[in-house]
């Protein structure tokens, strides 16, 4: 019975090291970097939609906004909610972008919040 006890007591050690390891490595940034390109991927496509129904992208003062509005509603771009970046900051949107000069840029400052960043702290954009 005591060795049963000990293996369990074994077992869930393992298992919260192999959960709280990859954190303290970087794998848990990686998985935010994802969801903010994900993010990133959704709201140029919904973008992309507002444009193909409006003929125009949305100006920098209604911004991002736009795609949650309710009069918006039924329209192939409309979303639920605005994401908010991985790290609890709006994402940015500047039309036309310094970087994308044909439509936008769009992108988050990542884990530091400011423009730049490496190693984890890296923005994550719309373009290289």
């Amino acid at each position: 019975m005591k060795t049963n006890v000990v293996i369990v007591g074994a077992g869930i050690i393992f298992v919260a090291i192999i959960i709280t390891v990859p954190m303290f490595f970087g794998g848990h940034g990686h998985t935010r970097h994802d969801k903010a390109k994900f993010d990133i991927s959704l709201i140029s496509e919904s973008l992309e939609q507002f444009k193909s129904v409006h003929g125009i992208y949305p100006s920098n003062e209604k911004g991002l906004e736009i795609l949650v509005d309710v009069s918006s509603a039924g329209q192939s771009y409309k979303l639920d909610r605005l994401p908010i970046d991985p790290w609890g900051s709006q994402y940015h949107y500047q039309l036309p972008g310094q970087n994308n000069t044909e439509n936008f840029d769009l992108w988050s400052y990542g884990a530091d919040g400011q423009a730049g960043g490496s190693k984890g702290n890296e923005d994550i954009k719309n373009w290289r």
